[in-house]
């Protein structure tokens, strides 16, 4: 088997912005923040670590099972937007939110939902521990997610 060589660029972006990947013009690009981890429907909180590899495995899905992952995104699934956030999120995501501490080893998978959740400022990129909102972030504004929003 012959196997080309693909690069995979990650961006960071504004915090509390949903993670995505995309192939924009051949390129592998995967956008994501640092300090945004997110809330599930049942109150665990994935690491920003969890959602760079849970969009990582979309880019490579992208780009080695081509006719595959598209055929999971144009099939709708209810809760999850299409059958390949529920591969996702039942494959890669709970075996890396689980290796992380985020769930237990007895949870089935992280969510039950690809839109349910909400996200939330954490410590640093591999923590699922809430930051203060209070906080200041590097530009000296007080950072705003959805968590707490106002408080």
């Amino acid at each position: 088997m012959n196997v080309t060589k693909s690069f995979f660029e990650v961006y960071e972006h504004e915090p509390m912005e949903t993670p995505s990947s995309q192939n924009l013009n051949g390129r592998n690009m995967i956008f994501w923040h640092s300090l945004t981890g997110y809330q599930t429907e049942d109150g665990d909180i994935l690491s920003p670590a969890t959602s760079l590899e849970h969009e990582f495995d979309h880019s490579i899905a992208r780009v080695y099972d081509t006719e595959k992952f598209y055929k999971r995104k144009k099939a709708g699934l209810k809760n999850y937007t299409d059958q390949e956030e529920y591969r996702v999120i039942t494959g890669s995501e709970t075996k890396t939110a689980r290796a992380n501490g985020e769930i237990s080893k007895s949870k089935p998978q992280t969510r039950y939902s690809h839109v349910n959740g909400t996200f939330v400022p954490v410590m640093s990129p591999s923590s699922n521990q809430i930051r203060n909102t209070k906080e200041r972030s590097s530009k000296n504004e007080i950072t705003k997610g959805l968590y707490n929003y106002g408080n």
